[in-house]
């Protein structure tokens, strides 16, 4: 029986991948924070499969779930599919150096503890890592810049692992997907990067009007938002096809970025933009300090 860890799989993506691998008979070992969510994971995967306690944040966490799969699978381990993760979005000036650690401590610092954590495991056993990485690690909007920055950096990671480990039998890919409907929708750091009563009155009246428009913008996009399983299946792909792709990018409207992206060169693209937000709130150069 092949094994997997998954991390981040108490909802959203990591939630359905964790499903889909159980289905598809892998012993997989779920990652989840909560003691809640990782009762809800044993109540729907089968006895094969288990729920375990992994903060990736927490280096005792992720040395006792590795353990486990360790102990469980032979000292091998076919897959790592690195999921957890968070979003931090809103006016650069407004982020808190925490807010700012956060994001890379999760998506990135994190990211990177498990992968060596199990890299004995995945060598012994010639496995995959699939890393979940984002459109937005190769696109960048405004007011995305910590989370697109996390993604840019796992993707420097992917690439750059992907060709080290490789003498090793060890294949790594990048999952890129575009909006998908998870609570990450409901989880944007810090609180209140869309009401603008969480603001300090300067900077409130500095990007209100902005804020706004974004928060109207990221409804119309959520609504719109691909399911997981949509995610889940290419991760699916990845660790089965015989010649795994490098990227896997997922979602039509992450294609319809990249295409902006190659289509529309940057200084247009970022006069456009300019040209909106101006639109929205003129005259904001020369705003008091």
């Amino acid at each position: 029986m092949k094994s997997a860890l998954v991390t981040g799989a108490s909802s959203g993506i990591g939630w359905a991948t964790a499903l889909a691998l159980d289905r598809d008979g892998w012993h997989v070992f779920a990652g989840a924070r909560s003691a809640e969510a990782q009762a809800h994971l044993r109540d729907v995967l089968s006895p094969y499969s288990q729920a375990v306690r992994l903060d990736v944040t927490r280096p005792d966490e992720i040395a006792a779930a590795v353990a486990l799969a360790g102990e469980q699978s032979g000292g091998r381990l076919d897959a790592l599919i690195n999921n957890a993760g968070i979003v931090v979005t809103g006016p650069f000036e407004a982020l808190t150096a925490e807010a700012l650690r956060e994001q890379f401590a999760v998506n990135v610092f994190g990211l990177a503890d498990v992968t060596r954590a199990c890299l004995p495991l995945l060598r012994a056993a010639g496995g995959r890592i699939v890393n979940v990485g984002s459109v937005s690690g190769r696109t960048t909007w405004p007011f995305n810049s910590p989370y697109a920055a996390s993604k840019y950096a796992v993707r420097a990671l992917n690439d750059s692992l992907r060709v080290e480990l490789r003498p090793f039998g060890v294949r790594v890919i990048l999952v890129e997907p575009g909006a998908i409907a998870t609570p990450l929708w409901d989880k944007t750091l810090p609180p209140g990067f869309l009401r603008t009563d969480a603001l300090d009155p300067a900077t409130r009246a500095r990007y209100e009007a902005v804020l706004l428009a974004v928060g109207r913008s990221r409804a119309a996009i959520k609504f719109r938002a691909a399911r997981p399983e949509t995610v889940s299946r290419a991760i699916w792909r990845a660790l089965n096809a015989p010649e795994p792709r490098a990227h896997y990018v997922v979602g039509a409207d992450a294609f319809v970025q990249l295409a902006w992206e190659a289509a529309v060169p940057r200084t247009v693209r970022e006069a456009l933009l300019a040209f909106a937000i101006e639109r929205i709130a003129p005259a904001r150069r020369g705003d008091p300090p």
